[in-house]
């Protein structure tokens, strides 16, 4: 199960509108950790390249499924493309600025006192969300066919795991090598260098992974397009939950949607004023339909004990909350926090 920490009028609005927020991953309270994701999975990538044996296997591997060994780019290419020009990260930081990416962050420590200490000092209120159901529910709306959401666990980088993360990189680089041979020694149409604007090779392999999917079948031979998709969804979730070991208390889990740049996701994108402690500023997010039907328990804030009312009248009040604006009758587990706070 995953927690969401809030305030108690947040979590009000969250009852009353029946919707959760997501907000732009750009505008996050850590606006460093896409650069530090970026950083650390291009070292990785270059790390490995820098190993013979690694090279020739992935080379290997990319002569088996390439449509044609006649026509493909070489291993010094290969090596030029992912590492000497960077060509890769680039793509990564293209991905990110083409792809409208927003998060819901969780934890999944239940009653924790560093979150209630950050997130919820003077009033606060902790709640269980099934998650698989809630995703699993939205994938089904129509309204959002035109985003990939999903959770992915943040990972933390004093506990990175280079060799697993190493290992799900390398099926997308291959994925990736398949679109540049493409456009530079393939079928297309135009012919690319290694040294032309690499910006615009990477609007063009976008635009094949993302909108041209009827063209996919002259990019690889196996025809099963949701597959190779889901793998460049993945590295999106991968760059998108990658985290400085600060943060590691958090525990936190996150709700992914992205979407490619398309006509429809402004109608689902909206904005708001978000305070900070220097400056408001707006901020993008989007909505998804919530009700308490995904929540599990509820847990108090250790202030609470501090409010001089039995705390069976406080819990009998909330029930009575979300009862009369939940829109779904259910038993709900209410508590309050083990904690004990000073004064």
């Amino acid at each position: 199960m995953y927690y969401h920490y809030t305030s108690v009028l947040n979590f009000k609005n969250i009852i009353c509108n029946k919707q959760l927020f997501l907000s732009d991953l750009e505008m996050m309270n850590d606006p460093q950790e896409i650069e530090v994701a970026i950083g650390l999975l291009s070292q990785i990538i270059k790390d490995n390249f820098n190993h013979e044996e690694y090279l020739n296997n992935l080379y290997t591997e990319f002569l088996e499924h390439s449509i044609s060994r006649k026509n493909v780019i070489s291993k010094e290419e290969l090596h030029e493309i992912i590492v000497d020009k960077n060509m890769f990260e680039e793509f990564l930081k293209y991905l990110l600025k083409e792809c409208s990416i927003y998060i819901l962050s969780l934890s999944s420590s239940n009653d924790y006192l560093p979150m209630w200490n950050y997130y919820s000092q003077t009033s606060g209120i902790s709640f269980s969300i099934d998650l698989d159901s809630l995703i699993s529910d939205i994938n089904k709306d129509e309204k959002y066919c035109d985003f990939c959401i999903g959770k992915r666990d943040v990972m933390y980088t004093n506990n990175f795991d280079k060799d697993i993360i190493g290992k799900e990189l390398e099926s997308i680089i291959l994925d990736y090598a398949y679109i540049v041979n493409y456009f530079v020694k393939g079928v297309s149409d135009k012919k690319w260098t290694i040294n032309d604007e690499s910006e615009k090779l990477h609007e063009l392999c976008s635009k094949i992974i993302f909108l041209e999917q009827e063209n996919i079948s002259t990019l690889f031979k196996e025809k099963n397009f949701k597959a190779r998709l889901s793998r460049f969804a993945d590295l999106i979730f991968l760059f998108s939950s990658i985290k400085e070991e600060t943060y590691m208390y958090e525990n936190e889990v996150r709700v992914i949607a992205f979407t490619y740049q398309n006509e429809t996701k402004s109608e689902i994108e909206n904005i708001t004023i978000c305070s900070s402690h220097t400056y408001p500023f707006f901020r993008k997010y989007i909505e998804i339909p919530f009700s308490q039907k995904y929540i599990r328990d509820i847990t108090l804030a250790p202030v609470i004990k501090n409010i001089p009312i039995k705390e069976e009248k406080i819990i009998s009040s909330l029930e009575f909350f979300l009862n009369k604006f939940g829109g779904v009758q259910k038993n709900i587990d209410i508590n309050i926090s083990k904690h004990e706070t000073r004064w």
